[in-house]
């Protein structure tokens, strides 16, 4: 690595892979060893997303109204048009299965040259804070990205060895010549080297690498109701990676950037693919059915949904919705210091919604159900200082108990799909009655004076 390539700060980066489609490799029957190429770029994907970098895929493909938009004056798209070729929904205009997108990457199809010019790239790009793009594709000759994106004011580096042309002149000449001019031109194993310098080791920090028995002691951990196989390493957590990951990734990423403590930091993957978060020092519970919390735990658990929420709230990671909501947020999934809720765990269901989705879930599981041990007076009142220590507005409020029956019977859909739920006359079915039973007089609760 030269000492005149600058730094890669990998949440602010995006790998554009471009144009890895079976119908473009097909333009390159002199390329030595495709199934080289593609397993660089695949490790190269997977290196970036370990390192929580944004991946964007382009590929182009044209519909029946975009062939026809084409004006003639273009010379090499309105061949393309009138010779109607690469139709979007050819198989041979798809990303190439070796690098299939996950959830959370961003992916575009383009209709020229350029991945800036006929998409929202940089729209989506700039939501997600992407100030650096790092580039491999096919075609260089194509240079319209790369000149774009300089255009745009991205800090750009160039895989040479992710990178190629039918021309290879033409190719040599850019990548020589041209990019140099706009980007910092580096190989695979550069790349990798500036992420190391990016997220080093603990060797390479000062700090004491762990000992074997500290890296493979495993501690099973209690709490939530659904994730298997989450284990503590000393001040770690190990949870498996599922399609919910990149944008829990992305949450965690986001919470830690504005400062809020409430959540885990996220630190990486490991060698088995689990990723890997901070520990939330505090005690858990597995107990929770019988609601039986003072009103100082209750208005701690308000304050705590509140800060996660305003934490996202009118950010791009919820949107265009109110914030992103929890949901699963219950005595199951929180830590407790002293015995108050302090920060909340396992985000595997987040997503954007509105505020009132995890409120009404939390009135269940936090105070309203049909094991509540406490006259539902003192419930109600409970629920009327979460509620006011929230600050939830008087119109949402109306029909509150309707609200908690219908995001209870969601969840109990969502558990039947999931296989988790064998039939009526579980739990989940009486608690729904119970919630049904005494939706009104939860209304009428709420009406009280505050």
């Amino acid at each position: 690595m030269t000492v005149t390539t600058p730094a890669l700060a990998p949440r602010t980066t995006a790998l554009l892979v471009m144009d890895y489609q079976e119908a473009v490799l097909a333009s390159l029957p002199d390329l030595a060893d495709p199934e080289a190429l593609l397993s660089r770029v695949a490790g190269v994907i997977a290196d970036m997303r370990a390192h929580g970098a944004t991946i964007a895929h382009v590929r182009v493909g044209f519909t029946e109204a975009d062939w026809a938009a084409i004006p003639t004056a273009n010379k090499t798209f309105s061949f393309i048009g009138r010779q109607r070729l690469l139709h979007h929904t050819d198989p041979a205009t798809a990303i190439h299965d070796q690098l299939t997108p996950e959830p959370g990457d961003i992916t575009i199809r383009k209709t020229r040259y350029g991945a800036l010019s006929t998409t929202d790239l940089d729209r989506q790009l700039r939501d997600r804070g992407i100030t650096t793009l790092v580039i491999a594709g096919i075609t260089t000759s194509g240079a319209s990205t790369v000149t774009d994106a300089a255009d745009h004011d991205y800090q750009l580096y160039i895989l040479s060895d992710g990178v190629t042309d039918p021309d290879p002149h033409t190719h040599q000449t850019l990548m020589s010549s041209v990019f140099p001019r706009l980007a910092h031109i580096i190989d695979t194993a550069e790349l990798r080297s500036l992420l190391r310098v990016a997220h080093p080791a603990p060797s390479e920090t000062g700090r004491q690498a762990p000992t074997r028995t500290e890296q493979e002691l495993e501690i099973p951990l209690t709490g939530g109701r659904i994730t298997k196989g989450v284990v503590r390493v000393g001040d770690t957590v190990r949870r498996p990676i599922g399609p919910h990951s990149p944008f829990v990734h992305r949450l965690l990423r986001h919470l830690e950037d504005v400062g809020c403590d409430a959540a885990p930091r996220l630190l990486g993957t490991d060698g088995r693919g689990r990723e890997i978060l901070s520990f939330q020092h505090g005690e858990t519970t597995t107990a929770f059915r019988a609601r039986d919390w003072s009103p100082a735990q209750i208005t701690a658990a308000a304050r705590l949904l509140r800060r996660l929420h305003d934490a996202t709230a009118g950010t791009p990671i919820a949107g265009g919705r109110q914030t992103v909501c929890h949901n699963d947020f219950s005595p199951l999934n929180v830590a407790f210091v002293e015995g108050l809720p302090v920060s909340a765990f396992d985000f595997d269901q987040a997503a954007p919604g509105p505020r009132t989705r995890d409120l009404a879930y939390a009135a269940w599981l936090w105070l309203l159900g049909a094991d509540i041990t406490g006259p539902l007076d003192r419930q109600l009142a409970l629920l009327r200082t979460f509620l006011d220590v929230y600050g939830l507005e008087d119109e949402y409020r109306r029909g509150f108990g309707r609200r908690i029956v219908a995001r209870v019977e969601a969840e109990r859909d969502f558990h039947e799909r999931a296989g988790r739920v064998a039939a009526p006359g579980s739990w989940l079915h009486h608690e729904i009655a119970w919630l049904r039973q005494h939706a009104d007089a939860i209304d009428r609760g709420l009406e009280s004076p505050r």
